[in-house]
């Protein structure tokens, strides 16, 4: 914020005290760009008098409304095409009769029908059976007699003669 590095301008600031900013302090490199320096105020009025080991408000230069000069357009006399007058084309009266298309009748081709050949069914040679389903063909809820073992009386079964 002050410029304590280098020694101070003012024949009245002792060196330890730092400088305000209103104080043009010279720097190391020159500045390739031109800074506004600014200026120093009158030591004679008491409220400019820098109080020392203080902070000292930052100025910062205000924009004053200056007119900016531009430059006014002047006519420049440059080469322009020159107009030359052409010739006008005059329709001259031709002493010809023209033709008249008379309208003729086109014939209109009739659509008469043509045979469109059906196509034959002729068998082609597979090159893979193809799978017919198999019909299986059981009866449905149809009853089935099933035979009830039964004991029959003795003088009715079979015997091994021995």
């Amino acid at each position: 914020m002050f410029g304590s590095a280098y020694p101070c301008s003012f024949p009245i600031c002792p060196q330890p005290i730092m400088c305000p900013y209103d104080v043009p302090v010279p720097q190391p490199f020159p500045c390739p760009v031109p800074v506004p320096q600014p200026f120093l105020q009158n030591i004679i009025q008491p409220v400019d008098v820098p109080i020392p080991h203080t902070i000292q408000p930052v100025i910062i230069p205000k924009p004053v409304c200056v007119p900016f000069p531009r430059p006014v357009p002047v006519p420049v006399d440059r080469p322009y095409a020159v107009q030359v007058p052409q010739p006008v084309p005059i329709p001259v009266p031709v002493e010809r009769q023209c033709p008249v298309p008379v309208p003729r009748p086109v014939p209109v081709p009739v659509e008469t029908p043509c045979p469109v050949p059906v196509p034959v069914c002729v068998p082609v040679p597979q090159p893979c059976p193809i799978a017919q389903p198999i019909i299986v063909r059981e009866p449905v809820c149809v009853p089935v007699p099933v035979p009830i073992p039964m004991q029959t009386p003795q003088q009715y079964q079979y015997r091994v003669q021995e």
